[in-house]
């Protein structure tokens, strides 16, 4: 059976918004409305930007202890949300990440 794909997170997750922890401990909290592939830090680190890849589309776990999740996360950008305690999960492991869906964020 082969993957399939989608263009954003936004169409991954149904929400504009949510954070993504990358392998490397860093993450990114962020809207991603508009953004095409996974949004990263940009150059001058003051905005993400997307690179325009393929998003495999795959199923979420429910957390509640999402906190606990990014505990040890170092954040490269925010607008000083509070890290939220449950939503949902989608394991992108081919891509070195793992993208939050909290259920209380847009």
């Amino acid at each position: 059976m082969s993957e399939i794909f989608c263009d954003d997170l936004q169409e991954l997750t149904r929400q504009e918004s949510g954070i993504i922890l990358f392998d490397n401990g860093e993450a990114i909290a962020c809207n991603w409305n508009g953004i095409s592939g996974i949004p990263r830090l940009s150059p001058l680190g003051n905005t993400v930007m997307g690179l325009g890849e393929q998003i495999p589309i795959v199923e979420p776990e429910h957390t509640e202890n999402m906190a606990e999740m990014l505990e040890g996360a170092r954040f490269i950008y925010a607008n000083g949300e509070e890290v939220p305690t449950e939503g949902k999960v989608y394991r992108l492991d081919g891509l070195g990440l793992t993208v939050f869906a909290p259920y209380d964020w847009a």
